[in-house]
């Protein structure tokens, strides 16, 4: 065969190939297409338990790092993870009780430290999905300065300059309400995180440092390594803070250097409570394996941050300005403590 009569063959081949292709597609039976199946919307129907989802990880924003919020926060977390709870948590540095509390409300971490007084605030602006799941501190005044200072009360601090932390911190906001009933003037005053504060404080800067936390582990290392002492309010001062502010009363026991080196004092203060708070999204069953493994596991949690030692899962009632998570009274009521009818969320299905 010719070259070109081999290529004229190979055409009509293929040609015929084709068309034969085409015949028996031609021949096949019509079939009908599948349907699209439809989506219906199951009717929801109430509960009549409390759903058994649980979540793997969780981020709560605490205080910043060297702050009493941040190291109790990771004492808790200890606790939790010696129960042997599934849940990956992540203590997040934070910026203080007015700012952890907006990023709770906005979704964008799951719990926040924050002070008793900031969310009954929030509350009575109408944010009534914040629930309480853990009191992580009690936050007493507490006036720091050099021991060779002439500050001898709180009202001493008029003409002088002064840090009372952070904008966000607790101690800013109480400071600033309590330089208002005492008619306190400080010359100058500067917003500083623990560190920086203390550092000022020791080189002269500044007269005096407000903090709330107890013990203050920045100020813990500083009292190491320079002679300062703790200032208590008066009598009269206390009488009208008591009076004018909405603060609870705490008493300071700071004795025998038990929590500074070369501090000795003892004093009734105003304080505010620091809680960790969830929202109802956090489902009850996550919060409730929380709750559990935390109260099972205190020891844990004593160790590493002293004021869990006067923790009792009571002192929520007294420090909560809004409904515990429906975890929390899970978990109290299968412990037989009462939970205050006015601090069970809507949610609670008994």
């Amino acid at each position: 065969m010719r070259k070109g009569d081999f290529k004229a063959y190979r055409v009509v081949l293929v040609a015929a190939i084709l068309m034969a292709v085409f015949l028996i597609g031609c021949a096949q039976p019509t079939t009908q297409p599948t349907p699209t199946p439809v989506k219906t919307e199951t009717p929801t129907a109430t509960p009549t338990t409390a759903p058994t989802e649980t979540i793997k990880k969780l981020t709560i924003v605490s205080g910043s790092t060297g702050g009493s919020t941040y190291a109790s926060t990771a004492a808790i977390i200890s606790a939790i993870g010696a129960g042997g709870v599934d849940i990956y948590i992540i203590n997040q540095a934070g910026g203080g009780s007015a700012a952890n509390l907006p990023l709770l409300l906005q979704g964008k971490v799951d719990m926040a430290a924050g002070s008793d007084i900031d969310a009954r605030d929030l509350w009575k602006a109408g944010n009534h999905q914040l629930r309480a799941v853990f009191v992580s501190n009690i936050f007493p005044g507490q006036l720091v300065v050099r021991a060779d200072s002439d500050i001898k009360s709180w009202s001493d601090v008029s003409g002088k300059p002064i840090s009372i932390g952070s904008p966000k911190f607790v101690a800013n906001k109480m400071f600033r309400d309590i330089m208002g009933v005492l008619d306190v003037h400080p010359s100058k005053i500067v917003e500083l995180g623990h560190r920086d504060s203390m550092e000022q404080l020791v080189t002269g800067a500044i007269d005096a440092y407000f903090f709330v936390g107890f013990p203050n582990p920045t100020v813990q290392e500083f009292c190491i390594r320079y002679d300062l002492k703790l200032v208590p309010p008066s009598a009269d001062e206390v009488k009208i803070i008591r009076e004018k502010l909405p603060y609870s009363m705490y008493t300071v026991d700071a004795s025998g250097e038990k929590i500074y080196k070369g501090v000795d004092v003892k004093y009734e203060g105003p304080a505010a409570y620091q809680i960790i708070w969830a929202t109802q999204d956090v489902p009850e069953e996550t919060v409730y394996q929380m709750v559990k493994a935390y109260w099972e596991n205190t020891k844990v949690a004593k160790r590493l941050y002293v004021q869990h030692k006067y923790f009792k899962p009571e002192l929520i009632f007294k420090s909560a300005p809004v409904p515990l998570h429906a975890g929390v009274v899970k978990y109290y009521v299968e412990k037989g403590i009462q939970v205050p009818e006015e601090l069970i969320p809507p949610e609670y299905k008994k």
